[in-house]
């Protein structure tokens, strides 16, 4: 069978479980009037991506539920439908994801023409009135070299004419806030046309200006919370807080990302509502349902975090121990849970200690934490097994470019090493 006959049954049977696309039929006729057809995609719902980092899939789509939407999880994050006017919200509640991509064409791309035709389905009335820059980022599987290079050129000139040469650019990077990101994806001869409803990595909240060394991203401290079932509820201690993100993201937890912490492409665009989501599961933040603890020997950037808590708007919500790990002191009625990112590399100044780091640290949780559900992120599995999980998982994680690997699991009330179980990144 020829590849093309492959992508186009592929094709097909996506189609099949996907039935409100966002793209018109590939046979519509020339004559439809434009404005008619983007008014009827921005009123039904469409189909979208929420983008994942490996093994944070079921995460994405749990969040999606907890959300009021229908989700799928797929490789590489969860695919779901939503009405346009809903995306502004959207991308403000998902913490766990790093993009949302909103599809708007798909079709065959034999010649110019057709090419043209895929970019005139896009619902451009419902993007930016007057984008800055429409930046053209395209991925492509089961196409050559020269195919690629062809359709990437063409849907440049395409996007030239329609908009001017001096505002179209393929980069994957936007500038003003009035970018649209738009992500072409070539499967043989099928091509898709998708927009980046946040413009930007959805890590970027807005919150963390300043880091202290080895900052954690976000999106990874937001999965780290999920991955041991923290719902909002409970206490969370971060001892080695460092600029404070695990516990500002659990602050957040369920909550819409503030307004005042920056926009999102979706934010000018011309459909969209913000009150369009309900929200199930979410605590009130002035029931004290969650205790949140934060705790370094650093004072300046213990500093920091408190700054970037004040940003995000939950400063009074965390209390913050300027003390040694041992000497952290709170009280806690019920298991909590702990969430923490320890130095390592460089910072610690070798093997041994950062060996004998993760001795102290497990010694403490054995000791205060027995019951407690714990997330740590960990640069070698090995120094995993220096912690007190009663039943040790392992998932493989990118920190921001650099690999590493996920701890978690129930701590026990003694030190007790074992073997891990790793799970699919």
């Amino acid at each position: 069978m020829k590849s093309t006959d492959r992508g186009q049954q592929r094709q097909t049977r996506k189609d099949a479980e996907v039935t409100k696309e966002m793209a018109a039929p590939e046979g519509q006729a020339k004559g439809m009037d434009d404005r008619h057809h983007h008014n009827h995609q921005a009123s039904v719902a469409q189909l979208c991506f929420a983008a994942a980092a490996p093994g944070f899939e079921p995460w994405v789509a749990q969040e999606l539920r907890e959300l009021g939407l229908a989700s799928r999880e797929v490789e590489g994050g969860a695919e779901f439908q939503a009405k346009i006017e809903q995306l502004a919200a959207i991308v403000r509640h998902l913490r766990v994801a790093s993009r949302v991509l909103v599809r708007m064409a798909e079709g065959r791309v034999e010649d110019p023409s057709s090419v043209r035709g895929l970019v005139g389905r896009v619902a451009w009335t419902v993007l930016p009135a007057h984008p800055t820059r429409i930046a053209l980022r395209l991925t492509a599987q089961g196409a050559p070299p020269d195919r690629i290079r062809w359709v990437q050129a063409e849907l440049l000139r395409a996007l030239c004419e329609r908009f001017g040469a001096d505002r179209v650019v393929a980069s994957a990077v936007t500038e003003a806030p009035d970018d649209v990101a738009l992500v072409a994806r070539l499967d043989g001869r099928i091509c898709s046309l998708s927009v980046d409803a946040g413009g930007k990595p959805l890590h970027l909240r807005g919150y963390r200006l300043e880091a202290g060394p080895a900052p954690m991203r976000e999106t990874v401290a937001a999965a780290m919370l999920r991955a041991i079932g923290f719902g909002g509820h409970g206490t969370v201690w971060d001892p080695m807080c460092g600029s404070g993100t695990t516990l500002i993201e659990a602050a957040l937890w369920g909550r819409e990302l503030p307004r005042e912490l920056g926009d999102f492409g979706v934010d000018q665009w011309r459909s969209k509502d913000l009150s369009v989501l309900s929200v199930r599961g979410a605590a009130d933040p002035a029931d004290g349902a969650v205790r949140l603890v934060g705790g370094d020997l650093d004072p300046d950037v213990l500093q920091i975090a408190r700054r970037n808590a004040a940003r995000a708007g939950v400063a009074e919500r965390i209390t913050w121990l300027d003390a040694e790990l041992a000497a952290q002191r709170f009280e806690s009625v019920e298991p909590g849970f702990v969430v923490t990112n320890p130095p390592y590399g460089q910072r610690l100044g070798g093997r041994n200690a950062a060996r004998r780091l993760y001795e102290r640290l497990g010694a403490v949780l054995a000791r205060r934490c027995g019951g407690w559900r714990a997330a740590v992120l960990v640069p070698e599995q090995e120094l995993a097994r220096a912690l007190p999980f009663r039943d040790l998982q392992l998932c493989s994680v990118d920190n921001g470019g650099l690999k590493v690997w996920l701890a978690t699991g129930e701590l026990a009330a003694g030190i007790r090493r074992g073997h891990a179980r790793t799970r699919r990144p």
